[in-house]
């Protein structure tokens, strides 16, 4: 029997070999007296055209299988349908995924799958160019930029660039306003705009940021000493980035950074040439997607 799910896998999100995932994928459906379709996609181009053509169908569960940048390219045509996206995350940081509280082995999320539970979360744009979980600029875009055409992936190879770079780096200045009130004007590291609350690998740049509460967390980072390195790491890594002196956070629902000159931006891990004024919407309840009610 024809199933109402569509995956559309990455081959070469991760860095993973994805040789044995359409074979569990069937066995797992099999359980339940049906065939899911499946479509390997061989670049961005044809994800989007994919998810794009199975919005127009009316396709019930859109399945992306793959990173944090394939997600984005599903979910930008997902949002503000009918249809409603699963994700099977593996990626090389898998923030929002982690935050949805489906990063787990394969058998796990294709139970969350298979559940059908949908929960309906907000989006954002920047310049109207979407993102689901996170946007950064400064430091976070430049590695970011190094990052995908590194020719390699996953977490070694994103913090060996990242200490590699560090010292170089020179902060430019900001200014920032939010819901029309200026917030911050001077030299930053980075500045991220979250949706969600993490990077990746469970590094939480704004742990209280919330995919579902209708605003953005916006976190300025100013560059911080080398010696403190260790320190913001762990901080990162418990979910204490907010109690760092050289963190400060703002939260709202329309953002503008001012910055010198057009350069990247890092949206949803994927870095993008934008102008050098960025503004930020936060799109309240846009995007279905099967995921427990709950982060587990």
């Amino acid at each position: 029997m024809a199933s109402d799910y569509h995956f559309l896998i990455n081959p070469i999100s991760g860095g993973k070999n994805k040789a044995h995932i359409p074979t569990q994928i069937k066995k797992h459906f099999e359980k339940f007296g049906s065939e899911p379709a499946i479509t390997i996609t061989s670049s961005e181009k044809e994800t989007i055209e994919q998810a794009q053509k199975l919005v127009k169908d009316n396709t019930p569960f859109i399945v992306a299988v793959g990173g944090d940048g394939t997600i984005n390219n599903i979910a930008r045509n997902v949002a503000n349908t009918q249809s409603t996206m699963g994700i099977i995350p593996l990626g090389s940081g898998n923030g929002f995924a982690r935050e949805l509280g489906l990063y787990g082995n394969l058998s796990k999320s294709l139970s969350f799958l298979t559940s059908k539970n949908i929960r309906t979360i907000d989006t954002a744009s920047v310049n109207g160019n979407f993102f689901n979980n996170l946007a950064g600029v400064g430091f976070d875009a430049h590695i970011g930029n190094l990052f995908a055409n590194s020719g390699s992936r996953g977490f070694k190879t994103y913090a060996k660039l990242a200490l590699r770079e560090f010292n170089s780096y020179k902060p430019n200045t900001y200014r920032v306003e939010i819901d029309g009130k200026l917030v911050f004007n001077g030299n930053a590291l980075l500045i991220a705009v979250c949706n969600g609350p993490q990077f990746g690998n469970n590094a939480f740049i704004a742990p209280g940021a919330k995919l579902d509460d209708g605003k953005l967390d916006i976190c300025v980072v100013k560059k911080f000493p080398a010696w403190a390195s260790p320190g913001v790491g762990l901080a990162m890594f418990t979910a204490k980035a907010h109690v760092l002196p050289w963190l400060q956070r703002f939260s709202g629902k329309s953002i503008t950074i001012h910055r010198e000159s057009e350069d990247f931006i890092n949206l949803d891990g994927e870095p993008l040439m934008l102008d050098a004024k960025l503004n930020f919407e936060i799109k309240p309840q846009t995007l279905k997607v099967l995921a427990p009610k709950t982060k587990v």
